[in-house]
């Protein structure tokens, strides 16, 4: 039987880093513009990556990587904010994109994954944009947790003996999911861009297992619309019927006022080969109005043999 190194364990090195940042009110010059989080991290734990300068991380090793971030922000009452993950100095990620609204200025969390392609000594960093698109508020963030690891190398080979996989799905337009029964599950309705991919099939938006294993799987989505109606994410595995949608994971929300909401949900999965998993939603109050899907993030990722 082939040894499981694991995602720690990669013959040719690991990489991963958690950083968190003290509260902090971003300066907000132009609408819509995508501004530098500039952050002071600090640093708990990191292999193969480091913190170059203050609301920089440094990702020192050449491969896929995936980030995740977790915020809590307050202030510029009712806007939309949309997060977002960059280079140092770039434009920001297509994937990893999330936007909500801030409702009356409150505590509100935001979290997003990417799986980002490093190349190495060319344009290793990571920082953490934010754009209002509503007016030119200022943002305070705080509890801001940004971590990132290894899942694979850039040619696919070096990895644990049994074979990496993973993939990342996204989509930044809005697409529109209806509903034409209470208490049922829809599959979410629209092609997704592939982002990068390894020995996992894709299709607009299915994934279909092409090595055995169990497999984390994440997904971040901001949706509108609905308003007022409680809402909950769900996962179809080998088909999209009742009989298809899986306990877990499962996330709930209430559509306040059908403005932005962001919500996030995570799981483990045993699956072989052959398999397919998409995410679903259902609308529990009504059949009327639909669910607009604004910023949708998926990563499934393979963590280890059966």
């Amino acid at each position: 039987m082939a040894v499981n190194y694991g995602l720690g364990g990669f013959k040719d090195g690991a990489g991963f880093i958690y950083a968190t940042a003290p509260e902090h009110e971003i300066t907000i010059s132009t609408q819509d513009e995508d501004t530098l989080c500039d952050l002071e991290y600090d640093v708990y734990d990191s292999l193969n990556a480091s913190r170059p300068s203050v609301s920089v991380l440094s990702l020192d090793l050449a491969g896929y990587w995936l980030v995740n971030y977790n915020i809590s922000t307050s202030g510029a009452s009712g806007d939309d904010l949309t997060f977002s993950l960059s280079h140092e100095g770039g434009t920001a990620f297509q994937n990893g994109q999330q936007k909500f609204n801030s409702k009356a200025g409150d505590y509100w969390t935001t979290s997003g994954w990417a799986i980002i392609k490093i190349l190495g000594s060319s344009e290793p960093t990571i920082t953490l944009l934010v754009a209002n698109n509503s007016s030119t508020d200022n943002i305070t963030l705080a509890d801001v947790n940004i971590s990132a690891f290894r899942v694979g190398s850039l040619d696919g080979t070096g990895d644990y003996e049994a074979g990496i996989a993973f993939v990342n799905a996204y989509q930044n337009s809005s697409f529109n999911v209806g509903y034409a029964a209470v208490d049922t599950f829809y599959p979410l309705g629209e092609d997704l861009n592939l982002g990068h991919t390894f020995q996992v099939g894709f299709d607009n938006r299915k994934f279909t297992i092409e090595q055995p294993g169990f497999y984390y799987f994440a997904g971040s989505f901001s949706v509108s619309g609905s308003a007022n109606d409680d809402l909950e994410l769900g996962v179809f595995i080998n088909g999209t019927n009742t009989e298809n949608v899986q306990t877990s994971p499962k996330q709930a929300w209430n559509a306040k006022g059908g403005s932005v909401y962001q919500t996030s949900y995570n799981g483990l999965f045993q699956l072989k080969k052959g398999d397919t998993l998409e995410p679903c939603v259902q609308n529990i109050t009504d059949t009327t109005g639909n669910s607009a899907f604004q910023n949708t993030n998926l990563v499934l990722i393979r963590v280890g043999n059966i």
